[in-house]
Order: C-alpha cells, then structure tokens, then sequence
C-alpha cells in the first residue's frame, strides 16, 4: 500500500514488477475522507488514487463553492461515517474545514485540488494553499515538479510561488540533485521551461542539500518559502 503523498507513477509499476506483487493506493485524510485505488484497476488508472471507500462520497467544487462538472480541477470535499465531527473547541477552524450542500448538508473541506473522471475515479493534482497565481492562471507545482523529476541528475524538487512584480507571483524549483550528480541551474531552466507550458515556466533554479520535510516525510514548503522571502530581504551578503 502506498498513501502520505503522490508516488510518480514508474515507481508504482516499478514496484509491483520488482516484487511481484499488487499495490494499493491510498488517499485519505486524518479527519476521516478515505479513497482506494484498488490491485484491478491499478493498471488502467495508474495516476487515480481511486474511488472512495464504502459509505462515502465525494464532490469537487469551485471558487465559487459550487460543483463542477467532471474532469475540471476544484478543491476535493468529503462526506461519510468515517469524517470527523469536528476539532474541539476549535469552532473557526470547523467553519474553515465545511462546506454545506444545496441539501444543508455538512462535507469536509480537504484542502487539496482534484478533479473525477467519468467513472468517479479521483485525481489528486496538488495541495490548494500550493497552487501558484501567476497572471491570472492556477499553475499547480506537482504539474511542473513532475517534468523536474525527469532530468537524470535531479533526485528531489519542489517548486513554489515567489513574488514577481510582473506577474504576481512565478515559479521558483527547489532542487536536490542526484548523489555524484552535477548540473548547471540556467541548463536545468532552460530544460524544464522547454518542457512545459508557457505560463508555467520556471524563473528560476536554486541549489539545496536535502528538503525540509515534517515528521511525515511531507515537504514543508512554507519553509522553502520563508527561506526564500528571508534571503530576499537580507539582499546580496557582503
């Protein structure tokens, strides 16, 4: 079983050939949302964490709180047995955490963009606070990290949104890069921003050793962009 945050697909199907065995995915939740991508659809819907489990459901709903149709990107709500009533004591938090249905019913707020094809399989494309608002267009990092992944001499990357005056806002990848490994940062720029969309370009390449993670293993990327507002207001050292 793999779940705690996307597994790129050739690991999965590397996995499953190496060891000669079926793998599950997983996508769920502390407070409750749980969905499987169960061994016979693993094949056919190798980037779906699949449907939700028995006496759940899920929707996708938009900027404006309403559903979208299938196969549009919106943040994923839960409902069912297994959600949580609520943090106690936390009654801000709670209002934060519902969304109420056009039947007054209450469904978790995941804080993560999906979007459901038509057999209901869900798709996880990145987390909401993640996404990058770059001239008016949602760039999702995982989109661009996936592309990043796939250079030879990169082991790790995350990308984030750091202030531009043109644009609001602009990729920057953080990366690791492979042990023995080197590469230049315009090289790797100019690799990346030939693979992807014109509005997902990366601005720019920076170095790291290791990435900050929780005790998880999740990447904490609100601390990549502290470190990163920090360095820019300190300005060039002397």
């Amino acid at each position: 079983m793999c779940c705690g945050s996307p597994l790129p697909a050739a690991v999965k199907l590397g996995f499953a050939r190496e060891f000669d065995c079926n793998l599950i995915e997983l996508y769920g939740l502390t407070e409750g949302l749980i969905t499987i991508l169960q061994p016979e659809d693993f094949q056919r819907k190798i980037h779906s964490v699949g449907k939700p489990v028995l006496g759940a459901d899920i929707r996708i709903i938009g900027d404006d709180e309403r559903e979208v149709a299938r196969g549009e990107t919106g943040e994923i709500v839960g409902y069912g047995s297994l959600v949580m009533a609520g943090y106690h004591g936390l009654e801000r938090a709670n209002q934060e955490a519902t969304w109420t249905d056009e039947a007054g019913r209450r469904w978790l707020r995941t804080g993560d963009l999906g979007r459901l094809d038509e057999e209901g399989f869900l798709y996880v494309v990145d987390r909401k606070k993640d996404m990058i608002l770059s001239g008016g267009q949602n760039i999702y990092p995982a989109d661009i990290e996936m592309v990043v992944r796939a250079h030879p001499s990169v082991a790790e990357v995350a990308v984030i949104g750091v202030p531009s005056d043109r644009w609001g806002e602009t990729p920057l990848a953080v990366v690791v890069l492979q042990p023995g490994r080197t590469a230049a940062a315009a090289e790797l720029l100019e690799w990346t921003n030939s693979r992807v969309g014109k509005q997902q370009r990366l601005s720019a390449v920076v170095w790291r050793d290791s990435l900050p993670r929780n005790p998880n293993g999740k990447v904490l990327k609100r601390e990549l962009k502290r470190e990163y507002l920090s360095n820019r207001d300190q300005g060039p050292s002397s």
